[in-house]
């Protein structure tokens, strides 16, 4: 199987200190190996038909550095599940150290080999190669690559709203059931709190939607995603305001595909998360970060501390 390899990669991450003292930030060193099918990217010498070094790191990055971890292990598996769900690959071997550990230890740490779960029944034309990819990760792979999002999203409109529709049912339940004090709890300083995620998805789908009806009519509009995507959201959010909000958010959601022309034009992309992408490929990054900010909420409801019973989150 052909591999894509980065060594010595640095990065941080928050352990918990001991007494319940605050988190340190921990210097980290990361190998990782991503097996992958590479030989339609060795045939085209086209960068859309292999991953992006850059994307990569920075999601290692960001998972690593994301949250507060009691343990390295910790660390390294979330890292190695992330990199499985967001990438079109079939396994990571990752190897995570820490320098220094011990006066006398150069560097200690964890070596873990993690493969993809059941595939998706379907398999895809890749760059001439077929490859069977997870459901998710072809979805990721749609949206990465502007020019098959034609291709991997001819599906009617109402499939596509299904898709943003479960997370969303999940989403608006959670609303109904939790309180202000568990609305409010955070897990450390360095996390975010279940209100703060979903203000923070709030916006971001809000954004998402705007281009979701501008495109579907042939508009690029001006984008600055940094806007919305690196602003921390407030903390202590009336939980009516965001049970509100959040209702806002599904009208005008059903509003603008109420008002699609009846041949959308799919001809106009914008860039955002995932790279260009169309309306279609809106609306399917919507369906994504609906269902991140889902498995963000269950890590929060599953710590030790959250108040109240535990929360069942059906990702």
């Amino acid at each position: 199987m052909d591999q894509i390899v980065i060594e010595g990669l640095s990065c941080e991450a928050y352990l918990s200190a001991p007494r319940g003292s605050a988190p340190t930030p921990v210097s980290l060193c990361l190998d990782v190996r991503l097996s992958l099918n590479l030989a339609a990217a060795g045939r085209s010498g086209r960068p859309e038909d292999t991953l992006s070094l850059d994307e990569i790191v920075r999601a290692i990055v960001s998972v690593a550095s994301g949250e507060e971890y009691e343990l390295l292990e910790q660390v390294a598996e979330r890292v190695a599940r992330h990199l499985l769900d967001a990438f079109p690959v079939r396994e990571v071997h990752l190897r995570l150290l820490r320098p220094n550990p011990l006066p006398n230890v150069e560097a200690a740490g964890v070596e873990i080999h993690r493969r993809a779960l059941a595939h998706a029944t379907g398999s895809v034309q890749l760059g001439g190669e077929e490859a069977d990819v997870t459901g998710r990760a072809l979805l990721r792979r749609a949206l990465r690559q502007p020019r098959r999002i034609n291709e991997l999203a001819q599906v009617e409109l109402h499939r596509l709203l299904e898709a943003v529709e479960h997370p969303r049912e999940q989403i608006e339940h959670l609303l109904s059931t939790l309180t202000q004090a568990q609305v409010d709890w955070l897990p450390s300083p360095h996390r975010l709190s279940v209100g703060q995620i979903i203000h923070r998805l709030i916006e971001l789908d809000r954004d998402a939607q705007a281009h979701v009806e501008a495109l579907a009519r042939g508009i690029v509009p001006e984008h600055d995603e940094t806007t919305v995507q690196q602003s921390w959201p407030p903390h202590g959010i009336p939980l009516a305001e965001l049970r509100s909000r959040f209702a806002d958010l599904q009208a005008e959601l059903a509003a603008i595909i109420e008002g699609l022309p009846p041949e959308p034009n799919e001809e106009a992309i914008l860039s955002g998360p995932y790279g260009p992408m169309n309306f279609k490929g809106w609306l399917l990054s919507i369906a994504v970060q609906d269902a991140e900010a889902l498995r963000e909420i269950q890590r929060v409801t599953e710590h030790p501390d959250f108040p109240g019973a535990p929360i069942e989150v059906a990702l």
